[in-house]
């Protein structure tokens, strides 16, 4: 038994061998006939450029910036003269083809500094009310401080809190 075990081991690995052997082989040649329709492709471009080239007509292409403060202006001027006899030329008049404008710096307060200061002042209002109708929480007067410091958090994260605010709010309204 250990001998049919041995044979068919050996079997084995020589049909591994042979797969890979010619798993390699068409590897190779895949790499080869990549090779060879890149090289015939490239060729096939360059005539195509070069024919493209020869026969197309004089093209003059003038490109111009204009940058200013918060400004920026492209043009561009493109100039054909085909071949032939009369000589023609066709020409496009330089036109702002992009014109990219920065607003005008405000002359005031920005608008996150004024969401800043309403954010501010709506802590501080919310805080002072709190503060003066601290007595109608059921919290003990020495967390008082701690309380009207981290309000926000609590009212974010304490179901408890949450409720006693908006008894306090409901009062405070009413």
């Amino acid at each position: 038994m250990d001998r049919e075990f041995t044979t068919m081991q050996r079997q084995m690995d020589r049909d591994i061998d042979m797969a890979l052997s010619r798993a390699r082989e068409l590897e190779r040649q895949a790499d080869a006939e990549f090779r060879r329709s890149m090289t015939d492709s490239d060729a096939r471009l360059r005539t195509s450029l070069r024919e493209d080239l020869r026969s197309a007509p004089n093209v003059d292409i003038q490109r111009q910036e204009e940058r200013g403060p918060g400004t920026y202006r492209y043009y561009e001027r493109i100039q054909i003269t085909s071949g032939g006899g009369g000589g023609r030329v066709v020409a496009v008049p330089p036109t702002a083809a992009t014109t990219l404008a920065a607003p005008p710096p405000a002359a005031g307060v920005s608008p996150a500094l004024v969401g800043a200061l309403i954010a501010v002042g709506s802590y501080v209002a919310v805080t002072a009310a709190f503060n003066r109708n601290y007595h109608l929480t059921s919290y003990t007067e020495q967390k008082r401080w701690l309380l009207l410091a981290l309000w926000p958090l609590l009212v974010l994260f304490s179901p408890k809190f949450r409720e006693h605010i908006e008894r306090f709010l409901d009062i405070f309204s009413g």
